[in-house]
């Protein structure tokens, strides 16, 4: 056999080869676009039978802004699902502070909080919007919040009879103390989803977070506050003018009351 009739010979295998390449490519094709219109064809047959889609994290947060936006009707303006986002995006990527705050009574910062489980750690994130979604902080200390604002601490402790300010060191272990924003927006979704939150409640804790923007609470995620991580603050010194009227009223009472010879 010769050179020519070697090309000869495998020149129509080529073009079958090639025929044949082109129709499996084709077929495939074809097999995509099927299924694809399968796949459409099956999704709007279960939208027209009312069948819903499963849910999912970005969804139940968007309605969940909108619930909260509603429950704003006796709280000032009714705010749209957007604006709510941009409020808790905002707030839920502020930096924590060194310094956190905490009016209350007791000797330390704890938790009554029941660790016990594998699900310790989500039971607790549930009961901090739980708190969050509560008028009354739910369960007393179940979750103890703290505050970014030490004027709001004041606030809280002045309705305590024997309380006091208590100042938290966040250095110690900053990745464990979040913003009530940040808990609401990255890990509510999740929990509405395997049904450790109920949307309701999350919306409530999202609608009342918002109204209630002067508490910039902070929860640390752990439960109770290390000891040496938390102090009373002493008392505060008076304001400048107030000190010197009390030190001047001081010696003018001195005065009064110094016998001379």
């Amino acid at each position: 056999m010769n050179v020519n009739e070697i090309t000869l010979s495998n020149t129509p295998k080529s073009s079958n080869n090639s025929q044949g390449a082109f129709a499996a490519k084709s077929g495939g094709r074809r097999w995509l676009s099927c299924l694809r219109t399968a796949q459409d064809g099956g999704r709007r047959r279960a939208a027209a039978e009312g069948i819903a889609s499963p849910p999912d994290a970005s969804r139940i947060l968007h309605e969940v802004y909108e619930e909260a936006g509603k429950m704003r009707r006796g709280s000032g303006r009714v705010l749209k699902a957007d604006e709510i986002a941009s409020i808790i995006d905002r707030r839920a990527d502020r930096p924590v502070p060194d310094r956190l705050y905490r009016g209350q009574t007791g000797s330390g910062i704890t938790s009554s909080f029941d660790w016990t489980g594998p699900d310790a750690q989500d039971r607790y994130l549930a009961a901090i919007i739980a708190h969050a979604g509560s008028h009354s902080g739910t369960e007393q200390g179940r979750a103890p919040s703290l505050t970014m604002s030490e004027s709001t601490a004041e606030h809280f402790a002045r309705a305590r009879p024997g309380a006091k300010v208590w100042i938290v060191d966040t250095t110690h272990g900053r990745q464990d103390f979040r913003t009530i924003e940040d808990i609401l927006k990255n890990d509510g979704p999740r929990l509405v989803l395997e049904g450790k939150v109920s949307k309701p409640v999350l919306a409530r804790a999202v609608g009342l977070t918002v109204t209630n923007q002067w508490e910039d609470e902070v929860f640390y995620t752990r439960g109770s506050v290390p000891q040496d991580w938390a102090r009373p603050r002493g008392p505060r010194p008076l304001p400048r003018p107030l000190e010197e009227a009390r030190l001047r009223g001081g010696r003018d009472h001195l005065a009064q009351n110094t016998k001379h010879p």
